[in-house]
């Protein structure tokens, strides 16, 4: 790709190296191989690759607990973005990103941009996840529940066990902080269960702590 300069294949390179190195818990060499993306070259990139970079750089920020730094480089993606295919999921990011550096309004009203520009399950999902997350930030135990079932059910649907992990156990938080301890086990176990058969340890592990402590 880089004899023949095909820009978009560099790209995708780049990308794909850089979610290779987070898979690895190589943080820094993953921000290297995106910021080879962005800096400022001879080379023009597509602006969706751009976006894509910037969203992907907030993700590893979100990691590592800077929140600040994810909604700075979420903001970026977005503005890079315009109307690309990756619109609703660069505004979830923004939202996950409002909703770690405490605003939870902001990050409810991101979440309802993404609903509104997302045109595949797996974004809604997503969306609907941070909705109910942002609602349990916000002491709404109750009015979260729904967000996170149609969450979970879109998730099942689509068979992608990660997430369904997140949904089960916000959904046990949420009936926990209404009382239903018996419900909360449940969704823990059950949280518990869906990472051990798909080798999510440390999430197998969260699960079980927080079932054993009920």
């Amino acid at each position: 790709d880089t004899a023949i300069e095909n820009v978009d294949g560099i790209a995708a390179n780049a990308l794909s190296l850089a979610r290779a190195h987070q898979a690895g818990d190589n943080a820094p060499a993953a921000h290297r191989a995106l910021d080879r993306l962005l800096a400022n070259g001879p080379l023009e990139f597509p602006r969706a690759r751009r976006a894509e970079a910037q969203a992907r750089k907030a993700l590893l920020y979100l990691d590592a607990g800077d929140a600040a730094r994810a909604a700075e480089s979420s903001q970026q993606a977005l503005a890079s973005c315009g109307e690309c295919p990756a619109l609703a999921a660069i505004q979830v990011l923004r939202g996950r990103a409002a909703l770690a550096g405490g605003d939870h309004a902001a990050a409810l009203a991101w979440a309802a941009r993404a609903l509104e520009a997302s045109a595949q399950p797996a974004e809604r999902a997503n969306a609907l996840r941070l909705t109910g997350e942002a609602q349990l930030a916000r002491g709404e135990h109750q009015a979260a529940l729904q967000p996170l079932e149609q969450a979970l059910e879109i998730d099942r649907g689509i068979g992608l066990p990660a997430r369904i992990f997140r949904d089960l156990m916000a959904l046990g938080r949420a009936q926990l902080q209404l009382g239903n301890r018996v419900a909360a086990r449940n969704l823990f176990i059950r949280a518990r269960d869906v990472s051990e058969a798909a080798g999510i340890v440390e999430g197998a592990r969260a699960a079980g702590r927080a079932a054993d402590g009920l």
